[in-house]
């Protein structure tokens, strides 16, 4: 720096021990000092050459006689360059710091990069596991339901076999009572047992003759929803009856009362 380069001259014409000299003394005598501090400033502006010879001309033409002018332009030129030194090291210095203060930030800048790119990529895992698990509750209710719906399929199909059997075996009877009243229409008729009379007997609901035939059929299913009016008799009475063409022992009461009371 130049005031470095000033100060470093000032302690150096200070140390020097006085010389006596032919030249201008007093008031007269140039001041050292002075003349260092704008030589400098002329040697950073590049007006004066930084070399000892040129230094020495120009100290010679500011009046400095031509000893003490070797002296101040070696002077000059030492602590100039000393300076300029120090500067080059400062700025080397400077550089270096600067430089491992970019790469530190680039170090971090790097580091943050994979810091918030592992982020992401930890916050993408997350929304697929999410997404899976989702998938398989998903799978999961749909099996129950498709379980519930056999399950219900199967009770279904049960029910189906179970009344085909039924209905089956209600056939079955149907083909019996046929047959007995096909025999019953080829025996002879005589005063003990008529015809019309073993039909009756067979075929009579109230006395647990079995199925009820088609032409009573209207008639008894009458009687027992006048029994359901009245609370005698159920919904499940009327149901049993046209599904088997059967009595059951509440509506066979209800119809025995009825007819009492009809006499």
């Amino acid at each position: 720096m130049i005031q470095d380069a000033i100060n470093r001259l000032k302690e150096r014409v200070k140390s020097k021990p006085v010389k006596k000299s032919d030249g201008p003394t007093g008031e007269d005598a140039p001041d050292l000092q002075t003349l260092a501090s704008q030589v400098t400033t002329l040697l950073d502006s590049g007006s004066v050459v930084p070399e000892t010879d040129k230094v020495k001309e120009w100290a010679i033409a500011q009046g400095i006689s031509e000893g003490e002018a070797a002296s101040f332009a070696d002077d000059v030129i030492d602590a100039y360059f000393d300076d300029n030194d120090g500067n080059e090291i400062a700025k080397s210095e400077l550089t270096e710091s600067e430089k491992k203060s970019k790469e530190g930030e680039a170090e971090k800048e790097e580091k943050d990069k994979k810091k918030k790119k592992s982020e992401e990529e930890s916050e993408k895992e997350k929304e697929v596991e999410k997404a899976r698990l989702e998938f398989i509750s998903e799978i999961q209710n749909t099996l129950e339901v498709l379980k519930s719906g056999q399950e219900t399929l199967a009770a279904a199909i049960e029910h189906l076999l179970d009344t085909a059997e039924d209905n089956s075996q209600l056939s079955k009877e149907v083909q019996t009572l046929k047959s007995e009243i096909g025999a019953l229409a080829n025996r002879p008729a005589n005063e003990k047992t008529p015809v019309t009379s073993k039909i009756q007997k067979t075929n009579d609901p109230i006395k647990g003759g079995g199925l009820v035939t088609g032409k009573d059929r209207d008639h008894i299913g009458n009687l027992i929803i006048k029994g359901i009016e009245a609370g005698h008799c159920q919904l499940e009475d009327i149901a049993y009856f046209e599904s088997t063409w059967k009595l059951s022992d509440r509506a066979q009461a209800f119809i025995n009362e009825y007819k009492e009371v009809q006499k």
